[in-house]
């Protein structure tokens, strides 16, 4: 039961996030959730202030991604106009994660990982697993279909 509490005040911060930003927050690929939305209400926060957060205390994203999208929010000096502005904040958050996924796939082709690669690499770990679903139809390449015949 103890480890149940801990890890629902560790995810508290998900209620914390404004429904706007909800579900971009859970289902962007870059980080771990809990710092990913920590991050993110450090960004928010900061900008509802009218300030840009400090590199050095954002706990995402990664520290050459956080410093290219300060530059930019400096250089576009719109910090100011949100500060106390909800909607506005909100909006430009959406613009930093999506900048987030934009640099994190610009990083990988630079790298020499292409992206189909990678996808191949999350289906085999997929097919690694086991499953208690059934696949009648031979549809699914992570189901073995053959599991129908055994039960």
């Amino acid at each position: 039961m103890h480890s149940l509490h801990a890890l629902d005040q560790k995810f508290a911060i998900l209620d914390e996030l404004p429904e706007s930003l909800y579900a971009l927050v859970i289902t962007h690929s870059h980080g771990e959730l809990y710092q990913r939305a920590a991050g993110v209400m450090q960004w928010r926060e900061s900008l509802l202030a009218g300030e840009l957060p400090c590199a050095q205390q954002l706990s995402w994203p990664e520290e050459h991604i956080c410093l290219t999208i300060l530059k930019r929010l400096e250089a576009l000096d719109i910090v100011q106009y949100c500060h106390q502005q909800e909607e506005l904040t909100d909006s430009v958050v959406e613009s930093i994660l999506d900048g987030v996924s934009s640099a994190e796939e610009f990083s990988r082709k630079i790298a020499g990982v292409d992206s189909f690669d990678d996808k191949q690499a999350q289906r085999q770990n997929i097919r690694d697993r086991d499953s208690a679903f059934e696949d009648h139809d031979g549809l699914s390449d992570h189901l073995d279909s053959s599991s129908a015949a055994s039960n």
